[in-house]
């Protein structure tokens, strides 16, 4: 003996909403996903364009034959520069708001007579291109975007 019309289309209803409330669970799980995680994350610095001076207000780190210097007000220095020489961005849309005002961030870079002026959202680990291009920064738990003491 076959379903009914009745049952079948009672099943039908029930497998339905079972399906949206999966789809909905796994939408609202993946949302809080890491930037990183939806599209591949590049080096901001590389082989060719390599950081040699970084400045963030009266904070700077500079690249020598002998390694990372700093200002004296850095106490992090070689924890710092290495964090910034190894960082890893991905790009993103535009964001909606910033729950903070920007860092200036000036960048000399090897090969470069300018300084790349770009803004820095340390709280929310954006950065903002002089092109008006925006990036998450890929950083670990215990690297610090900003010196001690600029926090």
């Amino acid at each position: 003996m076959g379903f009914s019309r009745k049952k079948w289309n009672n099943i039908i209803i029930i497998a339905s909403l079972i399906m949206i409330s999966v789809l909905s669970i796994l939408y609202d799980k993946t949302q809080h996903l890491p930037l990183e995680s939806t599209s591949p994350s590049t080096p901001l610095f590389d082989d060719n364009l390599t950081l040699v001076q970084l400045t963030i207000g009266s904070f700077s780190m500079k690249k020598s034959p002998q390694g990372w210097h700093c200002s004296s007000n850095v106490k992090n220095c070689q924890h710092w520069a290495e964090t910034w020489a190894n960082l890893h961005m991905t790009s993103i849309s535009t964001p909606a708001e910033l729950p903070e005002t920007a860092q200036q961030i000036i960048f000399y870079v090897n090969d470069f007579s300018t300084p790349q002026i770009w803004q820095l959202f340390s709280k929310t680990q954006i950065l903002k291109s002089p092109h008006n291009n925006w990036y998450h920064v890929s950083i670990r738990p215990n690297e610090h975007l900003l010196p001690k003491g600029l926090k």
